[in-house]
């Protein structure tokens, strides 16, 4: 291979890192534009499950390539805003990272015990706690009109 030639390939490999690039750029904005729109307690969930720590450490943990860290990364959290289903990640990463099955397997369940877990976990709580607490407040305020409906019927007055 010639210079000339060498220079044409380098040329259409950084052609299709800028495209690689782009298109990331382009996923992110979507996923932080559905982030915003999705319930609170989930996106409080995945805020505290820090996705910048557990990813890599995963990465590491099953050698997958450095590479594939962002994708791994954004099609967790596509699952998390289920905006994919778990099964169509798990083909994803199957297709993707090319990993043997039983590292695939190892890696599914180090996700799901990791991550999915943990959030589907919090959410749960901060939806519960939420809903007690609409209980709660809805009691208060059912306590407060029968008083006040006591009081006008005994001529009280109810301050």
């Amino acid at each position: 291979m010639n210079r000339q030639q060498m220079e044409v390939e380098v040329n259409k490999k950084m052609e299709t890192v800028d495209k690689l690039k782009k298109e990331d750029e382009s996923l992110e904005q979507i996923l932080s534009d559905f982030f915003k729109e999705l319930p609170e307690s989930l996106q409080e969930a995945i805020k505290e499950i820090n996705l910048a720590e557990k990813v890599p450490d995963i990465v590491k943990k099953h050698n997958i390539q450095e590479k594939e860290r962002n994708f791994l990364r954004d099609r967790i959290r596509m699952v998390l805003m289920t905006l994919i289903t778990e099964n169509e990640f798990k083909e994803n990463l199957a297709r993707e990272l090319l990993l043997k099955e039983d590292t695939l397997n190892l890696l599914l369940e180090d996700i799901e015990k990791e991550i999915f877990a943990p959030v589907e976990n919090m959410v749960t709580v901060k939806e519960g706690t939420t809903k007690e607490e609409e209980l709660d407040t809805q009691s208060v305020v059912d306590l407060e009109e029968k008083i006040e409906l006591i009081g006008k019927k005994n001529n009280l007055r109810v301050d």
